[in-house]
């Protein structure tokens, strides 16, 4: 299935142990089974963030298309409208193969996930314990936890591994007397004859004109 994201971040935070990029790699693992992920849309107010401005960094880095969404008159509304508008607009609605991925608590959405179940738009919510609407719950095909199912049991480990010593073979060392070194090649001695030793003489006198 084309999985479509759309998180609310101001009601799903990442706790301060965490970060964005391990909580995306964990979230993707766990959507693995259900298809590819075609977008993914993170929503909230950046002013909010003044506190740990590097986040917004890391949620770029992890590969989402963050959606600033400046709170009218202090009003968190503006999250949940523009995450509607958006899922009510988007391809997925004419995609017969889609899948919607809600990360909120927040019980505004129960009626959207019920039109998108009319739809046959299969629902996934992603959710923390103790904040989340019990509603919400009842509506989506599948719930999973955000930290029990999620943080904990999918987080990608580290593959690389430290290379293992070697190992001795049980043989004992070779001692230094007992290489083997390569040997001087011999050269016998030539005997020449007596004939010989004149022309040799005879050669070494010569003189050029």
């Amino acid at each position: 299935m084309d999985i479509y994201i759309f998180y609310d971040y101001e009601s799903v935070h990442v706790s301060k142990k965490d970060s964005i990029v391990k909580m995306t790699n964990s979230l993707r693992n766990s959507l693995k089974s259900y298809g590819s992920i075609v977008q993914k849309n993170i929503y909230f107010d950046s002013s909010a963030l003044s506190e740990n401005p590097s986040i917004r960094l890391d949620m770029n880095q992890a590969g989402w298309h963050i959606v600033d969404c400046p709170h009218v008159h202090g009003k968190k509304e503006t999250v949940d409208k523009k995450i509607l508008m958006d899922i009510a607009f988007s391809p997925l609605m004419t995609n017969k193969n889609a899948m919607v991925c809600l990360i909120s608590n927040d019980g505004d959405f129960c009626d959207i996930l019920s039109r998108l179940s009319d739809r046959k738009i299969y629902t996934l919510l992603v959710f923390t314990e103790g904040s989340v609407s019990q509603n919400l719950l009842l509506i989506p095909d599948a719930t999973i936890n955000m930290y029990t199912q999620i943080m904990e049991n999918n987080c990608k480990k580290n593959d690389n591994k430290p290379m293992k010593s070697m190992k001795p073979s049980g043989q004992k060392p070779i001692a230094a007397s007992q290489i083997s070194r390569p040997q001087k090649a011999k050269f016998d001695t030539v005997k020449t004859s007596p004939i010989m030793d004149k022309h040799v003489v005879s050669l070494c006198n010569f003189k050029q004109p």
